[in-house]
């Protein structure tokens, strides 16, 4: 009898940024530098389009399994307006918006083939609270930025390890558009 190791995982589904994007995103971050602040390192910025948590190393055969089969066009995403999450009055995280119809398609898309429900929102988390935030911080989100544009051609199944100096992102699969 043979014994097989189960190893698991804590996984997403993500785009990657560009270069250009994260540059720019990373000097937006240093505009709104406050002590309550921990900005997202520009290494680990990325569109989120689905987060599967903890996934064995059999689970994940299945997953890739469903992904190979989505198929999409390459498409441009646009990087526009700040939000936060939960409310202005309790500031968690706080996030840039995107606009594009084709990844909506893509998250809805990748949802339905993993049987997962549908719950996705455009968004690129760049900064998370520690504490409440001053007033003057508090007038810079709300004012309105656009980041700029970058084509999307692949999307990736990620892992994540969890480390004291933060997360470490790699990729165990990628699937790219036809």
């Amino acid at each position: 009898m043979s014994w097989g190791v189960i190893i698991f995982m804590r996984c997403f589904i993500a785009i990657d940024l560009n270069k250009e994007i994260k540059k720019k995103i990373s000097e937006f971050q240093s505009s709104i530098k406050d002590t309550a602040l921990r900005m997202v390192s520009p290494e680990n910025l990325h569109i989120t389009l689905l987060f599967l948590g903890e996934q064995s190393n059999e689970e994940i055969g299945r997953i890739d399994k469903h992904l190979k089969h989505i198929s999409f066009q390459p498409f441009t995403i646009k990087i526009q307006g700040l939000g936060v999450f939960p409310n202005e009055n309790l500031i968690r995280v706080l996030w840039l918006g995107i606009e594009s119809p084709e990844l909506i398609a893509l998250a809805r898309d990748i949802h339905k083939s993993l049987g997962k429900k549908y719950d996705f929102s455009a968004h690129l988390t760049i900064a998370r609270a520690k504490g409440k935030l001053d007033r003057e911080t508090t007038k810079k989100i709300n004012k309105e930025i656009e980041i700029g544009c970058q084509e999307v051609s692949s999307f990736r199944l990620k892992k994540s390890t969890l480390t004291p100096s933060g997360p470490v992102y790699e990729d165990v699969f990628a699937y790219n558009s036809i």
